[in-house]
């Protein structure tokens, strides 16, 4: 009895000791949120195979970095990411009140091709280095949901931020103090707008912390950019963390829904003991960069890259707070002219008043420009100033507004700008020049107010001048009209000589002419006060010759098959000395005759010997196959102007009528055959105009496609076949084809005949599925009636996945297959029962897939464990440590026994009287090992003397108490003699 009382003292401390030793579980991860679909560019096309898709929670990427793939049975541009989320110890817990895993419940989910932490190479081999680009979509983190499917598009390029990054971070200035700063860096070969950007720290119980707008400016390429931060002591120095955060417009097509987007983070902080960043949730899994002292800034590395990994980026500096004065501007441009070496116009400026001046600003600190002085000299290095300008602020240019400047002078242009410092930079000087103006010229030919007779070849002449500047040379434009003031010229040209081409001039008309020179920089006197001379009058009438109908005239054979419905009229004026000003044109139908189109142009346009049918709506349409001819009168400019005396020869043509179309007739539309060689066939048309029968031709086109609806067929005119209703024999494959055909009668086509498709096919194969079983994966342990998911993966070359057909069985030690499910149709999962009835370690899981050709595939998963009773629970350290804490305490015990009184040594080691009874506890003991079974009723017994009484079983030993049996002369526990 008090063995066993022992052992139970033991059993209870042992559990009492593991169950302070035993450590608290560490939580889990969950299921990543997971995300698939196709990802597109902003047009709809499908991103390059091998494009990294990345996921980002607060500027973090918690994605598994995977990329745009292909998928078997869909087109390119697949992509499955996950993003992971915060530990949990259970489903209420709000995750690890000490740091920041991954993405809290319903924290937006930013994704991006590429990735923003470092300007990465994104698409396919093809595709240059681009930086990285936000998809219009957003989700919400979530735990516990089955895959989300969800296509990506990317926001067009003007809705994406440009990947600035922090470059460096003062927590409290020595040079300014108790001043914070922050320097930022640009590092694309892009300018970037800085007023696009806000910094943003996180704080106790908020993400979003207090917010500073970096100033206005522009961010040169791979340039720094200062923002000063104030005296707000805006940093915890102990440790904090900083946000760039790029503005977002929210609309329609805006990336990240329209979120503001966080751009890079920084997480500094001092030693465990002395850091501030122990809550959650702006500190995130990012490794810790080390906090700067007074005095000292963090710095990245000059490349402006981020690894947003557990690798540091960013090293303790000295301060570099220090100011460097600007550089000196340049470009420095005088009216968008810039450089004295390249652009001449610097000798020529022709403006000498509120001329515009404008100048670049250089600052090795990336600060904005405060203030500019401006000077305009007559010397050099701002010698003899003439005006001084001053510009407050960022504004880089200025009107100038001094004196006008003298013609043919030279001039200096210096200017010197500042940043927030005390000091200027350096002046940029810029030498400009005004124009010399050139010399008016004299008019000489036709003197001004002569008399002559018109001519087809009249000129005008005048006196060469000369320019003050070497090397200019003259250009004379020249002009004539029929008024004074020379609004839009009858004749004009540009010349280098002292004379104009030749011109036209009309009887009986006046004409007014100047001339005016240019150095190529600007004119003289614009044109000048001009000349005049008259022509005499002639007394012919004029007339009409030379008809054509499109360009074709008497005997072409074009005119007997016009296809032109509104065809154009031509002819020629006479006599060439005088201009036509108004025209009157009839058009009749032969048959008739019929009037179809009166046309009398007395207005505008009436000095134009053309004329297209039915310009004024007045006309009735030509129809096909039917005679017509027209005829012209024309009038003159005379002073009283004459018209023709007559309408003159007229001149017939024949409108064309076009063929009729013909229609398919094989393969039949909406038919299927066999590939291999085919023949189109068609009916055949016959021509119908007047006369001689058109030969007619037909063009077909072959097509194919598999976009219906099969209406358009786009190659055009394969082939033109004379006389013949069928096309040559080509070669099909396996795919839809689409026909059409139309007719030619040597002049115009017929309209298209209906498309007709047809589909050519390959004698079907089929190949047999495949199956591959992923759950269980072999080893697992898995317990009588519990509940286990069964998984497995298939694929058939020519079913589609849906309608594969699953049989799943289950052996033990290889023996005969036992039914887990049948016809499983379309799915890839199944939930299995274990059953109750087996226990061994050599059980398998057998597979069996069935296409819709009746071919199967097989696979059978390694063998796994069904046990009867539940294991365990505790690791086996435990189990031996628990094994040897009862040892020890046994061994205590047996010492503390042998330590017994010598009385009842001795009274255990004599032996016991005849007549005395056992003791009580040795009967309890014997009652306990060996128990008799209950006797069956008799007449009870006479009293048996004491002396009587059966001699005892067991006996107990002396030493440490242990029963033995009376026959054992040696304790099988101590050892002890009996």
């Amino acid at each position: 009895m008090r063995l066993r009382t022992g052992v139970f003292v033991s059993l209870m401390t042992a559990a009492m000791l593991l169950s302070l030793l035993a450590p608290l579980a560490r939580a889990f991860i969950p299921e990543p949120y997971e995300l698939y679909g196709a990802a597109k560019h902003d047009t709809g096309v499908v991103l390059d195979d091998g494009s990294p898709i990345r996921s980002f929670v607060d500027g973090v990427d918690y994605s598994n970095k995977t990329s745009v793939f292909s998928r078997p049975g869909n087109t390119d541009g697949y992509f499955d990411i996950d993003t992971y989320g915060n530990y949990r110890t259970n489903a209420t817990d709000p995750g690890t009140p000490w740091i920041k895993e991954g993405a809290d419940d319903n924290e937006p989910i930013m994704y991006s091709w590429g990735d923003f932490s470092n300007n990465t190479q994104i698409g396919g081999p093809a595709q240059p280095w681009l930086q990285a680009k936000v998809f219009k979509e957003t989700h919400n983190w979530q735990t516990g949901l089955p895959p989300q499917a969800g296509d990506l598009n990317l926001a067009p390029d003007a809705q994406q931020p440009q990947p600035l990054k922090i470059w460096g971070v003062t927590t409290n200035s020595t040079i300014t103090p108790f001043t914070d700063y922050v320097w930022l860096c640009n590092p694309t070969n892009q300018n970037v707008d800085a007023s696009q950007f806000y910094l943003q720290k996180d704080v106790l119980g908020n993400v979003n912390g207090p917010q500073v707008q970096v100033p206005t400016g522009t961010i040169g390429p791979y340039k720094k950019y200062f923002v000063d931060m104030g005296s707000l002591n805006y940093f915890d120095e102990a440790g904090d963390n900083l946000r760039l955060v790029w503005k977002n417009t929210p609309g329609p097509t805006a990336a990240f829904g329209g979120n503001d987007i966080v751009l890079d983070r920084v997480e500094f902080n001092k030693t465990p003991t002395g850091g501030a960043l122990n809550w959650e949730p702006g500190n995130t899994i990012m490794n810790n960069e080390p906090a700067p002292d007074r005095g000292f800034q963090i710095n990245r590395s000059t490349s402006c890259r981020d690894t947003n990994s557990v690798q540091r980026d960013f090293f303790v500096d000295p301060e570099q707070r220090q100011n460097d004065p600007p550089t000196a501007p340049d470009p420095i441009c005088i009216e968008g002219l810039c450089n004295w070496n390249i652009d001449s116009r610097l000798f020529h400026i022709t403006k000498l008043t509120n001329f515009l001046i404008n100048w670049t600003h250089h600052d090795p600190n990336g600060d904005v420009q405060t203030q500019a002085n401006i000077v305009i000299s007559t010397q050099i290095n701002r010698g003899n100033p003439i005006w001084n300008g001053n510009v407050v602020g960022a504004t880089a240019f200025i009107v100038y507004g001094g004196l006008p400047l003298l013609k043919g002078n030279c001039y200096y242009f210096s200017v010197q700008t500042k940043d927030a410092g005390p000091q200027f930079g350096p002046w940029a000087e810029q030498r400009f020049c005004t124009n010399g103006l050139p010399a008016p010229v004299n008019k000489l030919w036709p003197s001004n107010g002569w008399l002559t007779s018109p001519k087809s070849d009249q000129q005008v002449f005048w006196t060469l001048g000369a320019d003050p500047d070497p090397g200019d040379l003259l250009n004379y434009t020249w002009k004539v009209n029929t008024t004074a003031n020379m609004g839009v010229p009858l004749y004009s040209g540009t010349t280098a000589t002292n004379s104009s081409t030749p011109f036209l001039t009309n009887p009986s008309s006046t004409y007014f002419w100047c001339v005016n020179a240019s150095d190529g920089w600007e004119w003289v006197n614009g044109c000048g006060t001009p000349w005049q001379f008259t022509t005499t009058t002639p007394s012919a009438h004029p007339t009409a010759t030379d008809l054509e109908v499109d360009g074709h005239a008497f005997g072409d054979a074009y005119l007997q098959r016009v296809t032109n419905r509104v065809p154009v009229f031509t002819w020629t004026f006479n006599p060439a000395l005088r201009s036509q000003t108004a025209f009157h044109i009839q058009v009749y139908r032969q048959t008739g005759p019929l009037l179809m189109w009166d046309f009398n142009n007395t207005g505008a346009g009436g000095d134009l010997s053309t004329a297209t049918y039915n310009s004024d709506s007045t006309g009735t349409a030509l129809s096909n196959g039917t005679w017509y001819y027209f005829q012209v009168k024309v009038r003159d400019n005379l002073g009283t102007p004459l018209w023709s005396v007559d309408w003159g020869t007229p001149l017939d043509f024949y409108i064309n009528t076009p063929p009729p179309t013909p229609a398919p007739l094989a393969p039949a539309d909406d038919s299927a055959r066999l590939v291999g060689s085919t023949i189109i066939y068609w009916s055949s048309v016959m021509d119908t105009d007047t006369g001689t029968p058109d030969t007619i031709t037909y063009d077909f086109c072959i097509d194919s496609t598999n976009d219906p609806p099969y209406t358009t067929c786009n190659i055009v005119a394969v082939s033109g076949i004379k006389n013949a209703n069928n096309s040559n024999a080509f070669t099909t494959v396996a795919n839809n084809y689409i026909w059409a055909v139309r007719a030619y009668d040597q002049h115009e086509y017929s309209a298209w005949s209906v498309v007709w498709n047809f589909t050519a096919y390959a004698a079907p194969t089929n190949t047999a599925p495949t199956i591959s079983i992923t759950a269980p994966a072999g080893g697992e342990r898995l317990k009588q009636k519990d509940t286990f998911t069964i998984t497995w993966t298939m694929d058939d070359a020519q079913d589609d996945n849906s309608v594969l057909v699953v049989v799943l069985t289950y052996s033990v030690g290889g023996g005969a297959a036992v039914t887990i499910a049948t016809n499983l149709v379309g799915v890839t999962s199944g939930s299995w029962t274990v059953p109750s009835d087996v226990d061994s370690a050599n059980v398998r899981i057998t597979a069996t897939v069935t296409d819709r050709g009746g071919l199967t595939g097989t696979s059978q998963s390694p063998q796994f464990t069904i046990y009867k009773e539940p294991e365990a629970e505790f690791p086996w350290m435990w189990v031996l440590l628990i094994i040897i804490i009862v040892v020890v305490l046994a061994l205590v015990l047996l010492f503390m026994m042998k330590r017994r009184k010598p009385k009842e040594e001795e009274e255990a080691a004599a032996p016991p009287a005849a007549e005395e009874a056992p003791p009580a506890e040795e009967e309890e003991m014997v009652e306990e090992e060996a128990p008799a079974p209950p006797p069956k009723a008799a007449p009870k017994p006479a009293a048996v003397p004491a002396a009587t009484k059966a001699p005892a079983k067991t006996k107990e030993c002396a030493s440490c108490g242990t029963i033995v049996s009376m026959t054992d002369k040696e304790c099988f526990m101590c050892g002890a003699k009996l």
